[in-house]
């Protein structure tokens, strides 16, 4: 058995790992939606510290701003515009949906389909000025068409921000068309029941990705920086 002898414990280098480790358990960090901490708390850089749902944005940003002890933070979504915000941090993509549409390995294969069509909408629109939804008037198979337009205080971002296929699956918002097929992956009793269950929590059971995945370069810095 070794011996640990209390003389050859560097004291500075204890005392600091402890004030971290202090540190790290007292900071709150608050997550968009009502379930997207179960999926965020996979991620290693976020375990050692108390995480919790935060509901909306505005709730986030509300809870945040009013903390005098400067404890909380927050991990909203991209949306569309760039917020610089103190102590909150911006995913690199529209939603947690569009991690899902791009990195759930379970559903990979049924997700692949839905892609495909997202793709080609893409590469038909010559603007991307409309939410998308589901055709609920198309039985049997999954058909998405226009909704409403996007608030015009957002198209000169939208135009800035999605210029190809992947930056469309990344930045636009799908909210509305992943949790639509979700349902409809889950309702579906072709596929394998292991497929629907996956598709019934799809934001739990969607595979990790990596830090420097889920923020861009420069959030990333101010992530490792300030946490």
């Amino acid at each position: 058995m070794t011996e640990i002898s209390v003389a050859n414990l560097d004291y500075k280098e204890y005392n600091r790992s402890a004030d971290d480790m202090l540190s790290a358990v007292d900071k709150k960090i608050f997550f968009e939606g009502k379930v997207n901490k179960k999926y965020y708390q996979k991620i290693v850089l976020f375990r050692k510290y108390t995480l919790v749902n935060g509901g909306s944005c505005s709730d986030i940003k509300n809870i945040v701003s009013n903390d005098k002890d400067k404890k909380f933070y927050g991990v909203i979504d991209g949306d569309f515009e760039n917020k610089d915000l103190a102590r909150i941090y911006q995913i690199d993509f529209y939603s947690i949906e569009n991690i899902v549409l791009l990195y759930h390995v379970t559903l990979a294969p049924y997700l692949k389909i839905l892609i495909s069509d997202l793709k080609n909408y893409y590469q038909k629109e010559k603007s991307i000025r409309h939410r998308l939804i589901q055709n609920i008037n198309c039985t049997g198979h999954f058909v998405f068409k226009k909704d409403l337009e996007i608030n015009s205080q957002f198209h000169e971002y939208i135009d800035f921000k999605i210029f190809d296929e992947t930056t469309f699956l990344k930045y636009m918002d799908l909210k509305n068309i992943v949790s639509s097929y979700m349902m409809f992956l889950k309702q579906n009793s072709t596929i394998p029941k292991e497929c629907r269950k996956a598709a019934k929590n799809y934001i739990t059971s969607c595979d990790v990705i990596s830090i420097t995945d889920l923020f861009s370069n420069s959030e990333l810095q101010r992530v490792q920086q300030e946490l």
